[in-house]
């Protein structure tokens, strides 16, 4: 889809990590020996008359398994495929999936089965999915107006909510980038740049670099002598930090300047 154009990644430069693992696909081991989890869904066959093998044979040639929702769809899997036996038996898997496999079963058990017809994909802005631009999802377009949100969010909306979660997949998209971010300017114009180019992660790194680095770090705690003392001096080297220039050619004006500000202070 993604060599066709039917799906189209932004930024483009993903490209390469998309077809380095859909090229490069191995088999995972996704079998735990815990007490806790998701016990794998696949159940050995036991049938009459024949001889299963050891639990420790790493032969598995000989043995009957089916993958299946439950057991009901297991036993009716395996009548299938090995006929109805009498005395057909079930055994289910002991292991569990792994954890990160089974964080992936979220959005499957949620979603998968939830629309059953074309016309239930439809939102409710009365738009079709397959009809965005491009096959792109715009960032604009998810943005609602201030009375949707009203109506979604009556009661506001809680201050570890969904945003929460929206900021941190943001964030953790360009885990591997580096970016740098200084100063209010700088920061306002990266959020704006990475709006326009699609890369939310930029635009969130931006605003928390600002806020962690500048805002907090620097701005609130270098504000904090000032506000809290009433000293002659912290006012004096507030006011000469300021006015210093600290380009060499500004000396001699500094020089000048630094008199009068100690002779009005």
């Amino acid at each position: 889809a993604v060599r066709s154009n039917a799906l189209a990644l932004e930024p483009a430069t993903h490209h390469h990590t998309w077809f380095h693992y859909l090229d490069n696909i191995q088999d995972w081991c996704v079998s735990r020996q815990l007490w806790w989890g998701h016990r794998i869904p696949a159940y050995r066959v036991h049938l009459a008359g024949h001889q299963a093998s050891d639990d420790n044979d790493d032969n598995l040639e000989n043995e009957r398994w089916v993958v299946a929702r439950n057991e009901v769809e297991a036993r009716q899997l395996a009548v299938e495929t090995y006929g109805d036996h009498p005395l057909l038996t079930l055994e289910q898997d002991q292991d569990v999936l792994d954890t990160w496999f089974s964080s992936a079963l979220l959005p499957l058990s949620a979603l998968v089965g939830a629309h059953s017809s074309s016309e239930s994909m439809k939102d409710h802005w009365a738009k079709d999915v397959e009809e965005s631009r491009q096959c792109n999802l715009d960032p604009k377009e998810l943005v609602r107006a201030e009375k949707d949100l009203k109506r979604e969010f009556p009661s506001g909306i809680p201050s570890c909510g969904t945003d929460a979660l929206r900021l941190t997949l943001s964030t953790y998209l360009a885990q591997a980038l580096d970016s740098q971010s200084h100063g209010t300017a700088d920061a306002v114009s990266k959020s704006h740049e990475g709006f326009e180019s699609f890369r939310l992660a930029q635009s969130a790194g931006a605003a928390q670099r600002f806020f962690l680095q500048d805002l907090c770090d620097v701005y609130i705690e270098f504000s904090k002598p000032v506000l809290y003392s009433a000293k002659n001096n912290v006012r004096k080297t507030q006011i000469a930090t300021k006015m210093r220039p600290k380009h060499f050619k500004f000396d001699a004006i500094f020089m000048q300047i630094e008199l009068i500000v100690v002779e009005v202070v």
